[in-house]
């Protein structure tokens, strides 16, 4: 399912979405009907469909992350994905997957919250990938996820933003190169699975992600 946050979110106003440069600008601020809500309304219509259901959950700092993560695990999931890649309140703003420091706080606070699999997903802007990725791995994660989507801009024939927030996620075939780079480097810096996500849109996109390293794809 889409990432579920401690509590609940309206997300960013519209528009939320414009294509652009071969690819699709995202800024849709992670609506959410928050982790009670989620679990009493949204997971029952998942539990029972045949494939491992893995939640994805967002949180704004360590100790929000580890306390959502215990309340899943009593629900009827398979495994959880920390979406490291969105603004935490812990440093202003910044991503939890820019900085191996904060990566390794929130995956070992969570690692403490449950025995469920911990995928972690990661961000290409890190300015040391092989870094974070080794401080999930010795936190505890079991799997990492490269990538969120690429910060970006677009503007319309006035010169405005397209999106109301301004600012959103650049997704889709332009990300897929930086992606690629990201999964040769991690691989050789980590033993975890690593799931390659971004322009996966045919067999050709899934083998270049396993000569990369990937042992898995995503499709979004």
């Amino acid at each position: 399912p889409k990432t579920v946050t401690p509590t609940a979110r309206e997300g960013h106003p519209a528009p939320r979405l414009t294509e652009a440069a071969g690819g699709l600008i995202n800024a849709i601020g992670i609506p959410s009907v928050g982790v009670t809500a989620f679990i009493a309304d949204v997971l029952p219509r998942y539990v029972g469909l045949g494939p491992p259901l893995i939640v994805s959950l967002s949180a704004d700092t360590a100790d929000a992350f580890a306390a959502a993560v215990a309340e899943l695990s009593a629900a009827p999931v398979d495994g959880l994905e920390l979406n490291l890649s969105c603004p935490n309140l812990e440093a202003a703003g910044d991503l939890f997957a820019a900085s191996a420091e904060a990566t390794q706080r929130v995956v070992a606070a969570c690692r403490a919250a449950t025995a469920l699999p911990l995928w972690c997903k990661l961000t290409p802007i890190a300015a040391r990938p092989s870094e974070v990725a080794r401080a999930a791995e010795g936190a505890g994660a079991d799997a990492l996820i490269l990538t969120n989507t690429m910060p970006a801009m677009a503007f319309d024939a006035a010169g405005r933003p397209r999106l109301a927030n301004r600012t959103g996620g650049l997704s889709g075939a332009p990300l897929k190169p930086i992606v690629l780079r990201l999964v040769d480097e991690v691989r050789r810096a980590s033993g975890l699975p690593l799931i390659g996500c971004g322009g996966v849109a045919d067999l050709t996109d899934v083998l270049d992600y396993f000569a990369a390293g990937a042992t898995a794809v995503a499709v979004g």
